[in-house]
């Protein structure tokens, strides 16, 4: 199994068809993908003050966690920028947004996507502030 593949295993069943999709799809840089994350990140501020509920803690800490991931992502392989990529663009995805912002809950899958791409890029230290309880 490649690392790719390994990594959209790794996440859940129902994030494998849009990760499996982004991670096959054209490279982006990675200043178009720090982007996309700065512009979700700002989305999730401004949805908090319409929805009190939503845990901006979460997003704050996915859109530091990739960012982290990008950082290193000039030193990855061809297949570990596409798992980065498919984080970024998972977490950044319009399509999503509107469930991101929604209830409480609304980043748990993004939380899973981050998760599942760093372990599987040995970069576990970077989300044991994400782990589940």
């Amino acid at each position: 199994m490649s690392i790719v593949a390994n990594f959209v295993h790794r996440a859940p069943a129902d994030t494998r068809e849009p990760l499996r999709l982004a991670a096959v799809a054209d490279l982006v840089p990675l200043d178009t993908l720090r982007h996309k994350v700065h512009q979700h990140l700002q989305a999730a501020r401004a949805a908090v003050r319409r929805n009190e509920f939503l845990d901006l803690d979460l997003a704050e800490s996915l859109a530091a966690t990739l960012l982290d991931l990008l950082n290193a992502a000039e030193g990855y392989d061809e297949d570990g920028r596409r798992i980065v990529q498919a984080a970024v663009a998972y977490f950044a995805d319009a399509d999503t947004a509107e469930a991101d912002f929604s209830d409480i809950a609304g980043f748990e899958d993004d939380r899973s996507v981050v998760i599942a791409a760093a372990v599987t890029l040995d970069r576990s230290e970077l989300v044991s502030d994400l782990t589940l309880d």
